[in-house]
C-alpha cells in the first residue's frame, strides 16, 4: 500500500490527467492554455505600454518643469537671491533659479493669441539638457529672443527668426487711456513638450526681458529647484520646507502634476481590471475541462477513496491539473507578451500622429511587478475555476459511484 501510494501521489496523478487521453480532452486542454496565454500576454503588453507612456510623459515634464516649486504666501518673492544661494548648497540639488509666470498677448502681423509667459534666466536654459531635448527646432532663448510651443507656432504660422510683439496687461494710464507695456522679440526656437495645453500657450523669455512687460523689478513669482534625482522630490521638498519655514512652501512635482499622473494611474488600473475579466473568462475553459475530466474519472476517484486516499490528496491531484494547464498558459503568455513588447519598442511598429499625441511611436517599459501581477491574476482565476468542479466531484460517495459503474 505504501509503494502504491508513492506511485499514485497527487502530483503524479495531476501530470497524468493533465495530458488528456481522449482527443476532445486534449482539444479542451489546448483551448484552455491558449485562452490563458492570450490573456496573460495581452495584460503584459498593455501594462508595459501604459508604463512606457507614463515614463515618456514623466521624462518630458521633468525636462522642463521644476522638480520642486518654491512659492511664498502672498504671491511674490522679493528676496529670491538669498533663497536660491541657500538652496544651491543642499545635497542632491543640481540647480536653482527664479521663475516668473505671467499672462500676455502675442501678435504676428494680424494674428494674435493669448499666452502664458515663463520667464527663466537664459543662463539656466543654456546648460539644461532637458530643455534642449524638447527643442523641435532652433536654439534656446536669450536677450530679446523667445521660444514658443509647437502648437502655438503652428496656429500663428511662427518660424525661427520671425518677429513678434508681446503685449502685457501691465502698463500705465495716460490722458488717452490705458497704454499696455509692449516689447518685440524674435523667435529663436520652437519647443514641444508633448502636452497640448502647454504647447498651445507657452512662451519662454529671459527673466530680464520680463521686467519690460511685467515690471518685475526685483521680485519673482516662484523659485524652481532641479534635483539630480527627481524621484527624491518628496523627501527633498520636506527638507526644504523645514529649512525655509513659513511663509515659504515647497511643492514637489508629484503634487504640482498630481492630477495628470493620477488620471494615468486610474487608467492603468481600469485596463488591468478589464483584462483581468478577459483572463477570468479564459479560465472558465479550465472549469469545463475539469468538469469533463472529473466525470470521466469518477470511477478513479471512488477507487482512490476505497484505497485510503484522503479527500485533500484527491483534491490536490485534480486541482493540480488546473494549475498545470494555467502554468503552461502563463509561460506561453509571458513569452508572447515579452516578445510583442520588445518588438513594439525595438522596431517602433506602432506609429501615432504627432499632432494628436505627444509621442510619435508607442513606447513600452517592462517592469517585473507588472509581469508578476499578471501571473497572480492568472493563477488566482484558474484556481477559482478549478476548485468549483473538484469540490463537487470529491463529495460523492465511492460505493454509490462504483455501483453505477458496475
Amino acid at each position: 500500500m505504501k509503494n502504491s501510494k508513492i506511485k499514485f501521489s497527487p502530483f503524479f496523478l495531476s501530470l497524468r490527467y493533465s495530458k488528456g487521453r481522449s482527443p476532445f480532452l486534449r482539444f479542451m486542454n489546448a483551448l484552455s492554455i491558449l485562452g490563458i496565454s492570450i490573456g496573460v500576454g495581452t495584460l503584459i503588453v498593455v501594462l508595459s505600454v501604459m508604463t512606457g507612456v507614463r515614463e515618456e510623459l514623466r521624462n518630458k515634464i521633468l525636462g522642463i518643469n521644476p522638480h520642486i516649486l518654491i512659492i511664498k504666501s502672498g504671491g511674490l518673492i522679493d528676496d529670491w537671491q538669498k533663497v536660491t544661494e541657500n538652496l544651491k548648497k543642499m545635497n542632491g540639488v543640481s540647480d536653482v533659479f527664479p521663475l516668473f509666470v505671467g499672462n500676455a498677448i502675442i501678435r504676428k502681423e494680424e494674428l494674435t493669441s493669448s499666452v502664458v509667459i515663463q520667464c527663466i534666466p537664459s543662463e539656466f536654459v543654456k546648460n539644461s539638457d532637458g530643455f534642449r531635448r524638447l527643442l523641435k527646432s532652433g536654439e534656446p532663448f536669450e536677450d530679446n529672443r523667445a521660444v514658443v510651443g509647437a502648437v502655438l507656432s503652428k496656429n500663428l504660422g511662427l518660424e525661427v527668426g520671425d518677429k513678434i510683439t508681446i503685449i502685457s496687461p501691465y502698463g500705465e494710464s495716460t490722458m488717452f487711456g490705458f497704454v499696455p507695456n509692449t516689447t518685440e522679440a524674435f523667435i529663436s526656437g520652437i519647443i514641444e513638450v508633448g502636452i497640448f495645453d502647454w504647447d498651445s500657450v507657452f512662451l519662454f523669455l529671459d527673466l530680464k526681458k520680463c521686467d519690460e512687460l511685467f515690471e518685475t523689478k526685483n521680485w519673482v513669482s516662484s523659485i524652481a529647484v532641479m534635483l539630480k534625482n527627481p524621484e527624491e522630490a518628496d523627501a527633498k521638498s520636506y527638507e526644504i520646507q523645514e529649512k525655509l519655514k513659513y511663509p515659504f512652501f515647497a511643492l514637489p512635482w508629484t503634487k504640482t502634476q498630481k492630477n495628470l499622473f493620477a488620471a494615468m494611474q486610474l487608467e492603468k488600473i481600469g485596463m488591468t481590471v478589464i483584462l483581468t475579466l478577459i483572463i477570468l473568462v479564459a479560465s472558465f475553459n479550465i472549469l469545463s475541462t475539469l468538469a469533463i475530466l472529473l466525470r470521466d474519472k469518477s470511477k478513479d476517484i471512488a477507487v482512490l477513496k476505497v484505497f485510503g486516499f484522503s479527500l485533500s490528496e484527491i483534491r490536490r491531484a485534480f486541482l493540480g491539473v488546473g494549475m498545470i494547464i494555467a502554468t503552461k498558459g502563463i509561460i506561453l503568455g509571458t513569452a508572447l507578451g515579452l516578445g510583442i513588447s520588445f518588438l513594439i519598442s525595438k522596431y517602433k511598429i506602432i506609429h501615432l500622429p504627432e499632432d494628436v499625441y505627444f509621442i510619435s511611436t508607442l513606447p513600452t517599459k517592462l517592469k517585473i511587478q507588472d509581469i508578476i501581477l499578471s501571473w497572480i491574476i492568472a493563477l488566482t482565476t484558474s484556481f477559482i475555476s478549478s476548485i468549483i468542479p473538484v469540490q463537487r466531484a470529491i463529495k460523492k460517495e465511492p460505493f454509490e459511484i462504483l455501483r453505477k459503474e458496475l
